[in-house]
């Protein structure tokens, strides 16, 4: 499993969208996900987490209106509440089963990091 990770997930458009990580390749028109410092774009980060997984021990952002997440263990989601950091959560994405979702507000670049940790 890769430890952890950091996201800078951009939305062009003009409304919020629901974007679900690493559970299918498929990502809104408008909305680009690379990995921050490499040039990893989400086609390339979705094939590592089915071939090789990712893991950590909770979600940290730098936008204060990413208030909600689902964490989806074995395609069945819990709903946390959180504000910038949501820590003490064991955090598995294999790109199948086990992902996260969350809502990315309009016309917004922002950072999303998966808190390294557990293994």
């Amino acid at each position: 499993m890769i430890n952890g990770f950091v996201l800078e997930i951009t939305n062009e458009k003009k409304e919020d969208v629901l974007v679900s990580l690493f559970n299918n390749e498929l990502i809104t028109a408008g909305v680009t996900i690379r990995a921050k410092n490499s040039n990893y774009d989400y086609k390339s980060l979705y094939i590592m987490a089915i071939n090789e997984g990712f893991s950590g021990s909770g979600i940290m952002t730098d936008d204060d209106r990413i208030c909600r997440i689902n964490i989806y263990k074995d395609s069945i989601p819990t709903s946390f509440e959180f504000y910038k950091i949501l820590g003490d959560q064991k955090i598995i994405i294999d790109g199948l089963f086990n992902y996260i979702t969350l809502i990315i507000p309009q016309s917004s670049k922002l950072l999303l990091q998966l808190i390294p940790g557990f293994k």
